[in-house]
């Protein structure tokens, strides 16, 4: 059996993958030892539990972890991107694959 499936996601769509592994991007608005908080493509905040030695820092970050039910996303990798991120375009790319779940394999 192959990987499970991690859905891209924003804000918006923490609530309906509560236990699941997804795929986060945003922007670091703020940093401690063991909390990141993010600014997701939709503009909204999002917490993440950090692991020891994780590479997050300022700027702009993909995070692959599973969420809690506190809405909160538990970090299992991470990767940090080129500042010329367009939160809008990628808002909208992940509005569209969630309206075509079955393209990418999260129906």
């Amino acid at each position: 059996m192959g990987a499970e499936a991690t859905p891209r996601i924003n804000s918006a769509l923490l609530q309906k993958n509560v236990g699941r592994p997804v795929r986060l991007v945003g922007k670091v608005i703020g940093l401690n030892a063991t909390h990141a908080f993010i600014e997701a493509s939709d503009r909204g905040q999002v917490n993440v539990q950090l692991t020891a030695g994780s590479i997050i820092r300022q700027g702009v970050v993909e995070v692959l972890g599973r969420v809690n039910p506190d809405l909160s996303i538990a970090e299992m990798s991470s990767f940090m991107f080129q500042e010329d991120y367009d939160c809008d375009t990628y808002n909208r790319m992940v509005t569209l694959a969630h309206s075509q779940p079955e393209l990418f394999g999260w129906a």
